[in-house]
């Protein structure tokens, strides 16, 4: 099922076919050039680093994406278009400068105050121990084994292969992922655990050149299916095998594992949304506002019109209303409320208006 087939050799051995993602233990000169790179908007490669990007802006794309977001509110686009207005001498009153100064002291304010928050997602890189020496997170490449010690939090989703504790059991907290805080266990497979348990050293690990063939990243978080190649049987993989991302090493000295996914590829953080551009509910009611709602009359499905192009500045703006007379005010449609003819009153008994004189 999912596009996988089961395949017997002459041996009466299970193979699953149709994996596309391949990892070969202990190979970073197979995996390293495959790694995902990126020039402006061109990107290569296959796997990601492990380099975790949370900051928006990079020195390329600090300008363009803050003017961008600058301009999703509309007073600053009315500004600007009252700016280029007043670059036109025919219809401007007063010099250009007057709307340019503030204009672009403010977008250099917030875009400023902006660059300072983003500063403060620069990336995270604990220490762990890789290929038995002391490494930062960002070196983690697809391939190596890793040992993970009691109370460290795993920098990548790994395939355990052996623990320090009975059958190579693991427990893991998966708080960060799922909320949850009673612990989970995880187990390494048979033939792994008895290889590895019995002769645990260094070079073993070291020269262990399994092979994993399993599904493309994605961001299933409680499923998994793949196949270990090791020493030519064909070993199935399932969840229970796999130490996510974000999980913590509890009640267990030390696990070893071998790192699936790193960086982006990583079950958790293909759960996780980009980073949004977030607006008040204040900001949401100035930009109908600015943009006009209401300057428009339901009744007539007309909008207003402005007369006279010298007072852009104060269009939608109602300081004073003079009137001549009520018809103006009202376009002489009155109803009749109530009215006091010699001591009685004729309208609507329940207003306000009728109590009180009575």
């Amino acid at each position: 099922s999912g596009g996988y087939e089961e395949r017997t050799d002459r041996d009466h051995r299970v193979f699953l076919t149709g994996f596309t993602w391949e990892v070969r233990a202990n190979s970073r000169h197979y995996h390293k050039p495959k790694q995902k790179k990126s020039f402006l908007c061109f990107r290569w490669g296959r796997s990601a680093d492990n380099v975790v990007r949370s900051y928006k802006y990079t020195p390329l794309t600090f300008l363009p994406l803050t003017l961008f977001e600058q301009f999703q509110r509309a007073a600053n686009v009315y500004y600007l278009l009252i700016l280029v207005l007043q670059c036109v001498p025919a219809i401007s009153s007063v010099p250009w400068y007057i709307t340019i100064i503030p204009l672009i002291s403010i977008l250099s304010l917030r875009g400023l105050k902006d660059l300072s928050n983003d500063m403060v997602r620069l990336p995270f890189s604990s220490v762990l121990c890789l290929s038995f020496q002391m490494k930062k997170w960002k070196d983690v490449c697809v391939g190596d084994v890793l040992r993970i010690h009691k109370d460290q939090v795993f920098p990548a989703d790994l395939l355990l292969l052996c623990s320090s504790e009975p059958h190579s059991l693991c427990y893991v907290e998966t708080a960060d992922i799922d909320g949850e805080t009673n612990l989970k266990y995880r187990q390494a497979l048979s033939a792994t655990h008895e290889d590895l348990t019995s002769n645990p050293s260094e070079e073993a690990l070291s020269s262990f050149d399994g092979v994993v063939r399993c599904e493309e990243p994605n961001n299933r978080l409680y499923t998994f299916r793949g196949q270990l190649q090791w020493r030519g049987e064909g070993l199935l993989l399932d969840s229970e095998h796999i130490l996510l991302r974000g999980t913590v090493l509890r009640n267990t000295t030390f696990a070893y594992g071998l790192a699936i996914y790193t960086g982006a590829d990583t079950k958790i953080l293909r759960n996780s949304g980009k980073v949004k551009l977030k607006r008040t509910q204040m900001e949401k009611v100035f930009n109908k506002v600015v943009m006009g709602v209401s300057m428009y009359w339901q009744q007539a499905d007309k909008p207003a019109q402005a007369r006279n192009t010298s007072l852009n500045e104060e269009l939608g703006q109602v300081g004073y209303l003079l009137s001549d007379k009520t018809g103006t005010l009202t376009q002489n449609r009155l109803l009749v409320r109530q009215c006091c003819i010699a001591g009685e009153i004729y309208g609507n008994k329940s207003s306000f208006f009728y109590r009180l004189l009575t």
